[in-house]
């Protein structure tokens, strides 16, 4: 009996530290939920932040970038000139241009290497935004190479065109 006895003692003892341990780790554990959720929390403002300021720029970007289109269509309706029209989408362009890089800047000034690796999408989207803005201007640049128009070469475009359309 005293085999059994001492073997229970054993046991109990085993069964004593055991417990202990998961009394320790429960604790631990609702420590570490809690700290958890305390980062989630901070987390979440951070974001909440971080997308309040990113909306400021996105919207003032997209304020330059209205206003441009708008002097654009504002240019277009008034001015019957061709090179009043260029000039002023120039001027438009290259100012809107500018008012963005400077724009974007300033919203990344302080996180530095989040710029660097956003420059592959900001030279992408101005690439996009300047498309129409260098097909003509290597068209306006052929043809000033190649001499100015004559009206036979007109005319045949605009039968080509006729004939396209029928």
């Amino acid at each position: 009996m005293s085999v059994v006895t001492e073997q229970i003692t054993e046991i109990t003892s085993k069964i004593e530290i055991k417990q202990k341990t998961i009394d320790t780790l429960k604790t631990e554990l609702s420590t570490l939920d809690k700290e958890l959720s305390e980062e989630i929390n901070q987390l979440q403002s951070q974001v909440a932040i971080l997308g309040i300021n990113v909306s400021r720029y996105v919207i003032l970007l997209v304020f330059i970038w209205l206003a441009h289109q708008i002097i654009k269509i504002i240019t277009y309706k008034i001015t019957k000139s061709e090179v009043a029209r260029s000039l002023v989408a120039l001027f438009t362009t290259i100012v809107a241009i500018v008012a963005s890089i400077v724009t974007i800047l300033i919203a990344f000034i302080g996180n530095l290497p989040f710029l660097v690796t956003s420059l592959g999408v900001i030279s992408a989207a101005m690439v996009l935004a300047l498309q129409e803005f260098i097909s003509s201007f290597f068209a306006w640049f052929v043809i000033r190479i190649r001499g100015p128009y004559r009206k036979m070469i007109l005319f045949r475009f605009k039968l080509m065109l006729r004939l396209i359309r029928e």
